[in-house]
């Protein structure tokens, strides 16, 4: 958490040892995490309401795009695209070499946690939703309601499970069938994980495995 507020920031300067490669300066500032695949670093500008491209040898811009709204969350990627969040704009999905639109998601359907994919399916948590997506194509394969509460941290998923962190409360669904086959009240939930045939949860207090 950074801190004891919880803030994920800290004034701890970062253990550099090394040589500076090169620098670029990000205006406006960034507020989701960065996501790379290692030819590029892909970066979000919630404020400015665009995605940017940045080459991880030179810091050289490869591509820019405009979105239609803020990006709330942290991208994700898989295989040659990256996926983005876009607050009132659903999900877009973009080649990673060029920034072209692979295809877009519905925009009721805003996302309230970066997606996760996992053999082709994105998963992604909504209020009050889980709903699964052919990554390829954003065909919506099947969904399951959660509650009147939405999905507040990126799902972990496997390939029999999917973990789903409501507010409360720990759910997790068959990942072929998208039945519920568990729940547990689980206040403050942190983070999910999963590991085999084992579920990791963790809040400020307290580490449970199921």
């Amino acid at each position: 958490g950074g801190n004891r507020g919880m803030t994920r920031v800290t004034d701890a300067a970062p253990p550099l040892d090394g040589k500076i490669a090169w620098r670029v300066q990000l205006q406006p500032p960034v507020t989701t995490p960065i996501v790379t695949d290692g030819r590029a670093l892909y970066v979000a500008f919630p404020e400015a309401q665009k995605v940017v491209a940045l080459s991880t040898d030179d810091g050289r811009e490869l591509w820019s795009i405009e979105t239609t709204g803020q990006t709330d969350h942290a991208m994700a990627l898989a295989g040659n695209i990256v996926y983005v969040q876009v607050r009132g704009g659903g999900l877009l999905a973009l080649f990673t070499s060029t920034g072209a639109t692979v295809w877009t998601g519905p925009g009721d359907r805003a996302l309230t946690a970066t997606p996760t994919i996992v053999d082709g399916v994105l998963w992604a948590g909504m209020r009050g939703r889980l709903v699964a997506f052919d990554a390829e194509t954003g065909d919506i394969l099947g969904e399951s309601t959660i509650g009147s509460r939405f999905v507040r941290l990126r799902p972990a998923v496997d390939a029999r499970h999917v973990t789903v962190a409501k507010t409360d409360t720990l759910l997790i669904f068959d990942s072929t069938t998208a039945e519920r086959t568990f729940q547990a009240r689980f206040p403050g939930l942190q983070y999910v994980a999963i590991t085999g045939d084992t579920v990791l949860a963790v809040s400020d207090r307290q580490l449970v495995a199921f």
